[in-house]
């Protein structure tokens, strides 16, 4: 794990705490107790993550965050602060570009820790979907409707994004409910699906898609981040005609995604494995 995490707080305990676990965790981690020194520590070095409180020494918080996306505008930073400060600065700190918000004193450290790794997971994304965006101009447009499902909000958001640069026609839905609905209304090509989701879940929605005459000819590509033998035999038994585990580069994906588009017969090894 190559991760590089800058702490910014004030506290020295707090910053010892943090560092503590972060590196327990595997990342790299350096420390600044004032905004200048933050500052000059990100010039110097590149970082995928900024903890930091916004009551900082000498140094208004807000600029602080500013000067962090000037530098480097895919940099998350995750605001963790007192309760008093955090309400008071929540709406200025999110249209700098915050990616999460979280309150002094922690009394549970995997809500952190999640934080880090979904921050972390946004930046690798961003990074591959500007590489990706830059690269366009040598792919042939495809222009076909993709329907996304999804309870996260991020991966709906950097999937539409990455197919329409491509010239497909998207749709999104956040829940089975809504997948079902979007399914009949918009009548994709290829439904590109999660499958933990609330209440219904991906494999009733893929096994719905699949056993009605209507709709049994739209690909389905499985996409989770709970990879399992389990989840590959009952999405697969659902009738998904591929399966692909999160987190992947979006060149992969787009390749799953080309090859169930353009190919009837394709037929992922997955599906015997």
């Amino acid at each position: 794990m190559n991760e590089k995490i800058l702490i910014i707080d004030r506290e020295p305990d707090i910053r010892k705490a943090l560092e503590t676990l972060l590196r327990k965790e595997g990342y790299q981690v350096r420390k600044a107790s004032m905004g200048e020194k933050a500052i000059d520590t990100l010039k110097s070095d590149s970082f995928d993550l900024v903890i930091m409180d916004i009551n900082i020494p000498s140094t208004n918080g807000l600029q602080v965050m500013r000067n962090i996306k000037e530098l480097e505008k895919t940099i998350e930073v995750i605001v963790l602060t007192g309760l008093n400060s955090i309400n008071n600065a929540v709406q200025a700190l999110r249209a700098e570009g915050a990616f999460d918000f979280l309150i002094k004193p922690l009394e549970n450290y995997d809500q952190l820790l999640i934080s880090v790794k979904q921050a972390l997971e946004k930046r690798r994304l961003n990074i591959e979907k500007n590489a990706f965006v830059r690269k366009m101009d040598n792919h042939e447009p495809a222009g076909k409707k993709i329907l996304i499902v999804d309870d996260d909000s991020k991966i709906l958001e950097l999937l539409r994004e990455m197919l329409s640069a491509h010239q497909h026609e998207t749709e999104v839905a956040s829940s089975g409910f809504e997948a079902g609905a979007k399914v009949m209304k918009f009548k994709p090509c290829l439904v590109i699906l999660d499958l933990i989701m609330p209440e219904i879940n991906g494999f009733k929605v893929c096994r719905s898609i699949k056993e009605n005459p209507d709709t049994s000819h739209i690909k389905v590509l499985a996409f989770t981040g709970y990879d399992t033998k389990e989840n590959r035999d009952r999405i697969m038994e659902a009738g998904a005609d591929d399966y692909l585990v999160k987190p992947a580069a979006l060149d992969t994906l787009l390749q799953h995604v080309e090859n169930l588009l353009n190919n009837d017969t394709y037929f992922t090894m997955n599906k015997t494995g």
